[in-house]
């Protein structure tokens, strides 16, 4: 179901930031569009699993937490050349911190299965 992409948007979004921190953040908007990314795949899945009734209240809650976390993060202003700050990169850099480890990100073990996506995502909601 969705429980993939969001794990795939997420991994992504980590090896994203690991390569603004290798190229000295020669383009922080893809960083950006990333974490639109992950938001996004999180309410595909929650409206896929919504229409199918396939998820636990419990579960719904997990989705909806896990969304406003990323929420927190700055947002792509629709205008080429957006520049994000020092305070910006430091959230991002602690991000990816985060997400390797509790097991998202590049090269690391890779599941897909719901029980280890909402761990996942209650360890890392849990960081802040």
């Amino acid at each position: 179901m969705g429980f993939q992409l969001i794990s795939n948007s997420i991994i992504q979004l980590e090896g994203t930031v690991m390569f603004q921190i290798d190229n000295n953040w020669f383009n922080p908007n893809s960083v950006i569009e990333k974490v639109e990314d992950v938001v996004e795949s999180i309410y595909i899945t929650q409206e896929v699993t919504g229409k199918l009734h396939a998820l636990s209240s419990e579960d719904e809650e997990v989705l909806h937490k896990l969304a406003d976390y990323f929420g927190r993060y700055p947002k792509y202003s629709g205008f080429p050349n957006n520049s994000i700050d020092e305070n910006d990169i430091e959230m991002f850099v602690e991000l990816r911190k985060n997400l390797r480890a509790i097991g998202w990100g590049m090269n690391l073990n890779y599941s897909s299965d719901w029980n280890e996506l909402t761990e996942k995502a209650n360890n890392l909601i849990n960081s802040r």
